[in-house]
């Protein structure tokens, strides 16, 4: 676990926590479907929201990631949750789906916008590439405790409250984080250097087979993120019958299987190669993903969500740590906004399958997705070079 020695670093801390506090902000995000059932929503509707919501972080996203090369993390990142408080102020007092469609253009969580400029940041910070290597990891791993702590404190307080209440709470909560980005978050001094032209940049990245693998095979594995997160909450309320607590704490199962994976990570990269773990890890999501229709009960479902969280978190995992290998200080928030990028626009995959689950049903959908881990699998084994 050598992964958690980056945490006793007083320079890099301040930067750790951020992934992990964005999670706990953002809780009310864990129930935006249920939310959005509540108020009404279709089928059509939940993939909209999802959809304009990872549109317009997407939107954000890429402007601030290019603008933090030249103007600086800390100014980004104040910016992208500004924006989300708007948006988080109109889903507290939303009526009607409509509302949480305007909300969603202004982002959704702030995940995304966070993560990338924490990693960077990092990549920054980072005295050589092992301990850019390790540091990004524990990016990720704070990230999957958040993502632990995030969907298990949802849970618990549904059971107290309605789920409207989890978006006050969360706004609240945003307010008291941008005061912890304000007051305790410093801007690295490695960031402040001439900026060279973005367009460049992009292209020269993009020219990395790497950059390139990372970049399609991230596209995929949002694809299926967004599968699961749209179309598992109705299949698990109308087919299983599961409570509103029970479904938003499969979410916490996969994020603490992720959690798992990322903290040993070092010691699995340390054994097995990026390129074969990324492989190793779409073919366990294949048959997993499957298989979730199939599901007997909330004890089924719960082991394929664990199996489907190692995987997810793994892969997401390796694809940041590729990205900050692979680029440099100038170019580094250049190439966290192609990879979140390409996470983004995976996304949109949720709303082609919503028509697909109109007219054939939702379990048909878990067909296609199986699909997709295995198109991974060949554009790995064809496009990722062995070595860094």
């Amino acid at each position: 676990m050598s992964v958690l020695r980056n945490l006793i670093n007083k320079r890099l801390l301040p930067v750790l926590l951020i992934p992990l506090l964005i999670h706990i902000v953002s809780v009310a995000a864990n129930g935006i479907v249920l939310y959005a059932l509540d108020l009404g929503a279709s089928v059509l509707e939940l993939a909209l929201i999802g959809t304009i919501g990872s549109s317009m972080e997407l939107a954000i996203l890429l402007p601030i990631c290019f603008l933090s090369d030249k103007y600086g993390r800390k100014k980004m990142l104040l910016l992208s949750q500004s924006l989300l408080l708007i948006g988080d102020f109109i889903r507290l007092i939303a009526s009607k789906p409509l509302h949480i469609l305007v909300a969603s253009l202004f982002g959704m969580g702030g995940i995304s916008e966070a993560l990338a400029l924490v990693a960077a940041i990092i990549g920054d910070l980072a005295i050589d590439q092992h301990e850019r290597a390790s540091a990004t990891s524990a990016v990720y791993l704070l990230s999957a405790l958040g993502m632990v702590l995030g969907p298990t404190l949802a849970s618990m307080l549904l059971q107290y409250m309605k789920v409207k209440m989890l978006f006050h709470i969360s706004f609240f909560l945003r307010l008291a984080f941008i005061l912890y980005i304000i007051f305790v978050l410093k801007e690295p001094e490695q960031t402040k250097v001439e900026w060279t032209d973005y367009k460049n940049d992009l292209i020269n990245l993009l020219k990395n087979r790497n950059m390139f693998t990372v970049v399609f095979f991230q596209f995929f594995l949002f694809a299926l993120f967004s599968m699961e997160n749209t179309f598992v909450p109705v299949l698990a309320r109308n087919v299983f019958s599961l409570s509103d607590s029970e479904i938003i704490s499969l979410r916490s199962i996969r994020n603490f299987a992720s959690l798992l994976f990322r903290l040993f990570s070092n010691e699995i990269f340390n054994k097995v190669s990026y390129k074969h773990l990324i492989i190793l890890l779409f073919s366990l999501s294949s048959p997993t993903i499957f298989l979730i229709p199939f599901s007997q009960n909330y004890g089924w479902l719960s082991m394929l969500y664990f199996v489907w969280g190692f995987c997810f978190g793994g892969l997401y995992l390796l694809g940041g740590v590729v990205t900050s290998l692979i680029s440099e200080r100038r170019n580094r928030g250049a190439a966290f906004a192609l990879n979140h990028l390409s996470s983004a626009a995976g996304t949109f995959f949720s709303m082609i399958m919503a028509n697909i689950a109109s007219t054939m049903g939702v379990p048909f959908v878990f067909n296609i997705g199986a699909i997709l881990p295995l198109l991974s699998i060949v554009l790995v084994s064809k496009l990722m070079q062995e070595k860094l």
